[in-house]
């Protein structure tokens, strides 16, 4: 991809990213924001609906109790009325009976038009046996009680007493009736005024009728979502008043789980589906004095409206800034790339180059533009720098690489000389009483360690083995240096001890390098087994040999025999070696090493140790002395891993015997 279509990919993905989010935010904001509102809306309309019914309930119940009160009036007043009545038509021969009840029964029926009843009871019972009666005697009889739980014989002894009974009907049924007491005391009869509450509540129906007829007007102002809708429902469940779709007005809609809580005192506000709209927010409260519920409802897609077209708008803006942007984006890219393009047609002339012609900073440099103040500018700069440093540099590394060639070929041809002044790793002299093999791998190309074995006079031999303190070319010099006086001391007629000494006195005569070896210096006798040596700071020899055993016949024993002769060989001048002896036995082997063996450093820091060093020799058994170097050197190896060799590792090995 380039990058032209890379920049324009970052700018699209960059305002999706930016602006995406500020859609998503800004929708879930307003359509929360809207929920709230309409939750808002719905408590206003309740409360509003409250007032309404409040206000009309009060009315209600002035109404009902002005009813009461005018209606227990009304009995009080005819009570009065019909005991002055009493009063007049009970004198002596002022009428007669009959016409006494002519007179009662006219004013009964008067009463009954305006929905009440009279009665009067003598001491010696009813005037009007025969008379459409309320039903007091036979509730006497029955010992019929008011609301109070008072007997009705007691209630009729008072005066002015008003009571509500439900008196016994002729048909089975009871039927509540509102009762006034008043007293005759002139007679000794009683005055009943009655008032059948049925006659008193029919009025207040039609108070209530009036008001559910008032609230449903009241609820047709609201103005609701063209699916919404507001439900009055009584404490049945049953609807009384219903605005808004059909769907509000059918109770199964609103089950006893939904409508208990409101009663409790709880605002209910849920989401709910219904089949014909789909997913409502419900308001649900409960108005306590009339023991009504108010339900609100709204389809939550009608109420998200607002919120679905406000994200269309933001959608078709950020769409048309997007491609605006964009448009601006590739106008700009395309500018800008340009001279990108052709720092990429001269960097794909690198290659390809010759950088010690003069074409090539006519190449690199032409077109370039060098002199814009912005970041292109400071490319152009800078890869016409980098042009310039890269000629310089690869005219330098022409110039460095024939200087390393000829150096390297100057250290293989040190090489071939230290490797010539050694003797081959196989070549000690071939005996029936004696064998032995060298191993020598430096970490360079030249290395400071050395090893040498020859025959002297009297078939003896001499093994020599030693490490120079440095590393590549200085080392191999003052290992040179070393094997040449060692030699000439023992083909001199010296022994170990004091051809060390000699050779200590030569080196550390004019050592300004303050160089130092580590030296082992032995002469073997194959004729008596018998190994004198001197040791200059160098590593103690391990000697293999087989000891007799009782129970295995022999074993295989490896020692160290201990003790120095003296320091290190030319550090400093004045010093005697003392010599060392040992003896072999035939079968013997004695193994000499320097510390690239014992120090060599695995990929966690661990050296391989004398302990490891231990461990082959004893796998080797009575194996000669080549078969034992390449058993240490392959161990080493696998120890070492994929670490790099840091020391030069040498090894000598001699057997008594034959090999």
């Amino acid at each position: 991809m380039s990058l032209r279509a890379k920049l324009f990919l970052l700018c699209f993905i960059s305002l999706g990213v930016v602006i995406t989010p500020i859609i998503y935010f800004t929708y879930m904001d307003v359509r929360q924001t809207t929920s709230t509102m309409e939750l808002a809306t719905f408590d206003k309309m309740a409360r509003l609906v409250e007032d309404n019914i409040g206000q009309r309930y009060l009315n209600l119940l002035a109404q009902r109790v002005m009813a009461v009160m005018q209606r227990k009036a009304n009995l009080q007043k005819v009570a009065l009325f019909a005991r002055s009545l009493w009063h007049e038509i009970s004198a002596p021969a002022v009428i007669r009976d009959e016409e006494k009840r002519l007179l009662a029964r006219a004013c009964m029926g008067r009463l009954r038009e305006l929905g009440m009843s009279l009665e009067i009871i003598e001491p010696s019972g009813r005037m009007f046996p025969d008379g459409d009666d309320l039903g007091l005697s036979e509730g006497i009889r029955l010992g019929v009680t008011d609301f109070k739980g008072r007997p009705l014989a007691k209630i009729m002894t008072g005066d002015g007493e008003f009571a509500v009974l439900n008196l016994p009907q002729t048909n089975g049924t009871v039927e509540p009736v509102l009762v006034f007491f008043l007293q005759a005391p002139e007679r000794q009869s009683v005055i009943i005024t009655m008032l059948r509450i049925a006659d008193l509540e029919s009025t207040l129906d039609n108070s209530m009728r009036r008001l559910i007829e008032d609230t449903r007007n009241k609820l047709r102002t609201f103005d609701l979502y063209p699916n919404g809708f507001v439900t009055i429902l009584n404490e049945q469940g049953a609807v009384l008043a219903h605005h808004g779709a059909a769907a509000g007005s059918r109770p199964e809609l609103f089950p006893a789980e939904i409508l208990s809580p409101p009663r409790q005192g709880e605002h209910v506000k849920y989401t709910g589906r219904m089949a014909d709209i789909g997913e409502v927010l419900f308001s649900v409260l409960h108005f306590d004095a009339m023991d009504w519920i108010v339900v609100f409802a709204a389809p939550l897609n009608e109420i998200e409206a607002p919120s679905r077209a406000l994200v269309k708008k933001l959608i078709y803006v950020a769409l048309g800034g997007i491609i605006l942007v964009l448009f601006l984006s590739m106008l700009a890219v395309a500018h800008l790339t340009r001279p990108l393009r052709l720092l990429a047609e001269k960097i794909r002339l690198l290659p390809d180059m010759d950088f010690a012609s003069d074409e090539a900073e006519n190449l690199l440099y032409k077109d370039l533009p060098v002199s814009r103040k912005d970041e292109l500018g400071q490319v152009a700069v800078a890869f016409s720098r980098m042009g310039r440093r890269l000629s310089a540099n690869i005219r330098d590394l022409m110039d460095a690489t024939a200087i390393k060639e000829r150096m390297q070929g100057e250290l293989n041809a040190a090489r071939d000389i230290q490797r010539s002044i050694l003797p081959p790793p196989q070549g000690a002299p071939a005996r029936p009483d004696f064998s032995a093999a060298a191993f020598l791998e430096p970490a360079k190309e030249v290395g400071g360690d050395l090893y040498d074995f020859f025959a002297l006079p009297r078939g003896r031999q001499a093994v020599i083995i030693g490490d120079v303190s440095d590393k590549g070319v200085p080392a191999a010099l003052f290992m040179s240096m070393t094997v040449t006086l060692v030699r000439n001391a023992l083909l001199g007629g010296l022994d170990p001890a004091r051809a060390m000494t000699g050779v200590n006195e030569s080196l550390s005569a004019n050592n300004t390098a303050n160089m130092f070896v580590t030296l082992f210096i032995g002469v073997y006798d194959p004729a008596t087994g018998h190994l004198e040596y001197a040791n200059g700071g160098h590593c103690c020899p391990v000697i293999r040999s087989r000891r007799p055993d009782p129970d295995s016949g022999n074993h295989l024993v490896l020692r160290e025999p201990d003790g120095l002769s003296g320091p290190v060989v030319g550090a400093m001048p004045g010093i005697d070696y003392a010599p060392l002896h040992e003896r072999l036995d035939p079968g013997d082997m004695c193994f000499l090493y320097t510390d690239g063996v014992s120090e060599a450093i695995n990929e966690q820091g661990d050296f391989f140790g004398s302990r490891r060093m231990s461990d082959v020799l004893e796998a080797c058994g009575d194996a000669g002395p080549a078969a034992v170097l390449d058993a240490m050197y392959a161990a080493v190896t696998v120890f070492r891993g994929e670490a790099p060799q840091s020391d030069d590792i040498t090894m000598l090995a001699f057997k008594a015997g034959a090999s």
